[in-house]
């Protein structure tokens, strides 16, 4: 998969092959699940694992999102990652950060 990273001062993932558009969250400084889950509910976030990177950084970056849904889960973005399995290797991804 090609993941293209742009700057932008619009936030947001896009998966054009299954339909993803929904905002980056890249302000959650914590690894438990009380700092990330809350910021699930509004998109897909930059998980601040160690050693992980921001993007247009050199190193991994690790972005994060629900792809099943807990009928308790507020947010409307319990599902964005439910299509993943049906990328393929030429498939773009962008993310502007």
């Amino acid at each position: 998969r090609r993941v293209l990273f742009r700057s932008s001062q619009d936030p947001i993932i896009n998966i054009p092959r299954i339909g993803v558009q929904a905002p980056v969250v890249y302000d959650v400084t914590g690894l438990y699940d009380s700092d990330v889950q809350p910021a699930l509910e509004n998109g897909v976030v930059r998980y601040n694992f160690p050693g992980t990177v921001f993007p247009g950084e050199k190193g991994n970056v690790v972005l994060i999102g629900h792809s099943s849904n807990n009928v308790f889960n507020p947010g409307k973005y319990n599902y964005i990652f439910v299509n993943l399995n049906k990328l393929s290797v030429d498939d773009t991804i962008n993310v502007n950060y």
